[in-house]
């Protein structure tokens, strides 16, 4: 990266940006992926199959620039060019000029077409370009090179892109696909082994994977069928076994010994590969993977610092900035984390219906549950948290952590107010859980009282279908009476009054979550507070609070459709 205001005496950017696009335009990526190890004579030899897989083993940890960058959708400006990856008529691959026209984001793919004199030759593009779902270039097709054609983005080099980082992406990319071939078809022959034969775990094994994967009080106290435990282990069994023979099979045909086999798994392997036999057993032909390399045993348990850091330096640095150097702080954060995740358990909303009832009573009962958790966190909730602090830190005196402070300067600096500001943040993520919490559960059940579709014919055939079998009555209640003017029918609760009355019981539980007191006064009060500080907490017009009011209302709307005919 080049800054773009540069200081007198050093090199202008458009001096250094010149120098590095005559650097990238002189390299050869032919040469470049050469040199990291790859065999062009293979890789020309490869199904088509294998350009569709190679992306999907890109890595993007190379990518130095965002889609948005490397090709900007701006009017006026020259479209970017770069070298793209192609398949020439004798099988041999070759990166070619191309402009590059368009980007999908999503897929990381680019949309690139040949210039003159790379389009005159008989190429075909390596990746199945032409049936990329979603291509707006439908029809491009190998037979028109100079057409426009989608191609990943491991397959083009960009001309403002660094060839040398460019030759390890793809060289990486090839080499993660034929290894994980190799692995596949490794682990598919260990499936295809026959696993009759084969011992199965015994029963002092069987029992000791039972004491492990059931060493808990709730599972231990239920009697749960582990037959399925059982036979996963016993299959995971089997196939180790398979692939110990495997291994074993593959040395022998590399010494001539079994026995000899570990010392030399590497000759085993490229004899199995070749199709040695092995004590009247046919190897076929087949790669397989590289040996696990042993890892060596450390002669020492520790780690040995470098001569030039300084412990000791550091351990005090970090003392001085770390809270957790007492143990009253470590309690204290313990119990309130505790209580905070009692909070997170409750909930705003009464999403438990047993019965129909009236509008009225529903909002009874929802305000009931909104009171009673808004209490519990003005009265029990913020005055427990604040009990903890003090008994934990009454009988730790003057210092970092003094209660009795009486000059503010002083509580500015102090370990004291870094550990309130803690405990502050925790409360307001606290509250922010309860309220996220909160609102998808009452979102997800208004949803499920409201999943029925009602298909309304005729006044005499209604069908209703119903997509929540577990809920056995609807969630309100209302009448069909006669209209006050005479002039008809109406229902008991106006339909306008259930979606506003709904809402408004959503809107009044969030807004509970508002006034809450910080801790901070509270606890210091021998310092001078100028104000009330309060808790930071969700708020109407937050982004998840209205998609949730937005959910809530829509399902409301498309249930009530059917009462307005």
């Amino acid at each position: 990266m080049v800054p773009f205001s540069t200081k007198p005496g050093e090199t202008p950017r458009k001096v250094q940006i010149q120098r590095k696009r005559r650097l990238y335009a002189c390299q050869d990526i032919h040469q470049l992926v050469s040199q990291q190890g790859l065999n062009f004579e293979q890789l020309s030899r490869q199904p088509p199959e294998y350009w569709d897989h190679i992306e999907v083993f890109d890595d993007t940890d190379h990518e130095s620039r965002n889609p948005e960058q490397w090709v900007p959708r701006i009017p006026g400006i020259p479209k970017s060019q770069g070298k793209v990856a192609v398949r020439c008529q004798d099988g041999s691959i070759s990166w070619m000029d191309a402009l590059v026209l368009d980007f999908d984001s999503t897929g990381n793919r680019y949309l690139v077409q040949l210039q003159s004199g790379a389009a005159s030759r008989s190429i075909t593009p390596t990746a199945n370009t032409a049936a990329y779902p979603s291509s707006r270039t439908a029809g491009a097709a190998a037979s028109t090179p100079s057409a426009p054609f989608w191609i990943p983005r491991v397959q083009l080099c960009f001309a403002a892109e660094d060839p040398a980082l460019y030759a390890k992406r793809f060289a990486a990319a090839c080499v993660a696909v034929s290894a994980a071939d190799v692995q596949l078809a490794h682990e598919l022959c260990i499936d295809s082994m026959p696993i009759d034969d084969v011992p199965q775990l015994t029963t002092e094994q069987v029992n000791r994977v039972l004491t492990f994967a059931m060493n808990s009080k709730k599972l231990k106290d239920r009697l749960m069928d582990t037959s399925t435990l059982i036979n996963e282990a016993n299959l995971e069994h089997a196939r180790a076994m398979n692939k110990a023979t495997l291994q074993a099979l593959a040395a022998a045909a590399g010494t001539g010994n079994a026995a000899q086999g570990e010392s030399s798994a590497a000759e085993g392997y490229a004899a199995a590969a070749a199709g040695a036999s092995v004590v009247g057993v046919q190897l076929l032909p087949l790669v397989l993977p590289p040996a696990e390399p042993v890892k060596p045993v450390p002669a020492k348990g520790t780690v040995e610092v470098p001569a030039t850091y300084d412990f000791r330096e550091q351990l005090s640095e970090f003392s001085f900035r770390t809270l957790l150097t007492k143990p009253e702080v470590i309690h204290a954060l313990s119990k309130i984390r505790l209580e905070s995740s009692k909070v997170i358990k409750m909930s705003l909303f009464n999403t438990f219906s047993s019965k129909s009832v009236r509008l009225e009573e529903f909002e009874q009962l929802q305000t009931a549950a909104t009171d009673s958790v808004a209490n519990h966190l003005r009265d029990n909730w913020s005055a427990s948290t604040k009990n903890i602090i003090k008994s934990a830190f009454k009988d730790v005196g003057k210092g970092w952590y003094n209660l009795a402070e009486t000059s503010f300067e002083t509580y500015r600096f102090s370990k004291l107010r870094r550990f309130l500001g803690l405990v502050r943040f925790s409360m307001e993520d606290t509250l922010r859980f309860l309220a996220e919490g909160s609102m998808r559960k009452f979102v997800t059940f208004m949803q499920g009282c409201c999943s029925d579709v009602v298909d309304v014919a005729s006044t005499s055939k209604v069908t209703v279908d119903s997509k929540d079998l577990s809920r056995k009555a609807p969630l309100l209640l209302t009448e069909l009476v006669v209209a006050p003017e005479g002039g008809g029918f109406a229902y008991s609760t106006p339909v306008e009054t259930i979606h506003s009355k709904i809402i408004a019981v959503f809107d009044r539980a969030i807004s509970k979550l508002q006034g809450l007191n910080q801790l901070e006064p509270g606890i210091m009060d021998q310092l001078f507070w100028p104000s009330a500080l309060l808790l930071n907490s969700v708020h109407l017009q937050e982004e998840v609070t209205v998609r949730a009011r937005d959910a809530l209302s829509g399902c409301l709307l498309a249930s009530l459709q059917p009462l307005r005919r």
